[in-house]
């Protein structure tokens, strides 16, 4: 196995969007909550989501190291988000066209998880040998 991430342009995108959710979804409770903690809290929240999204996007992501396990486990929370998304706008579209397209995401979606499973796998014990 090599020690490479290697993410296509696609499973990059999957995780921006899913990164974008969690930040729209961080500025929704944010915007509701009164208390300057909760506010604090999800706008530190956002910052390291936009870091993480970054990260992503960037062009010489090529070692598993480049990635934590928090980051792992975020871009899983996240992708679990977008997966929720997708899975109540293939409900809302009477379109087949459309709702294929959403099939198509799950596919990819159950595919990208695997690979980061792998790689949160090799990343824990990679240390210990």
């Amino acid at each position: 196995m090599n020690d490479h991430l290697d993410l296509t342009v696609y499973e990059r995108s999957l995780i921006d969007n899913g990164v974008r959710i969690a930040m729209k979804e961080n500025d929704k409770s944010s915007v509701g909550s009164t208390d300057e903690l909760i506010k604090n809290y999800h706008q530190d929240s956002n910052l390291g989501l936009f870091e993480l999204r970054s990260k992503i996007k960037t062009h010489d992501l090529g070692k598993y190291e480049d990635l934590s396990l928090n980051d792992l486990k975020l871009i899983a929370n996240c992708l679990t988000l977008w997966d929720d998304f997708t899975y109540q706008k293939s409900l809302e579209e009477t379109e087949k066209h459309k709702v294929e397209y959403y099939q198509n995401c799950e596919l990819q979606m159950s595919a990208l998880r695997e690979k980061l499973s792998a790689i949160e796998l090799h990343t824990m014990y990679s240390g210990l040998l």
